[in-house]
């Protein structure tokens, strides 16, 4: 789902913006989500796939079960990577980036749908 054959259009359909707008997001959040190098969990989320669970799961009504089955996680999995990429943005990022005004996004100072 976000791979680099994905057309343009699963992008915008599954995370409601564009590919260039999700890795400038990534890189944004990468220092404070990427998994610890250390760490023994061969199979920790990068940061690319804790940022894609959460736009997919906040893109509509969002289903958790949906979520977890569409990136082959489990449900509290995905739930606890969720709410933690949710908590970074709020306090983390700087709150003019990205600014959201019902579906619009500003993403390098352009608004898309």
């Amino acid at each position: 789902m976000i791979g680099a054959d994905v057309p343009e259009w699963c992008w915008k359909k599954n995370f409601r913006m564009s590919k260039e707008c999700f890795y400038e997001l990534a890189d944004e959040l990468r220092l404070f989500i990427a998994p610890h190098p250390d760490s023994p969990n061969r199979r920790a989320l990068s940061t690319e796939k804790r940022l894609a669970v959460t736009l997919y799961y906040l893109k509509d009504t969002g289903s958790l079960w949906k979520t977890a089955n569409a990136f082959g996680i489990h449900q509290c999995t995905a739930s606890k990577h969720i709410h933690f990429v949710c908590e970074t943005i709020n306090t983390k990022l700087d709150q003019s980036t990205y600014t959201y005004q019902g579906t619009m996004k500003k993403c390098d100072g352009k608004f898309q749908n």
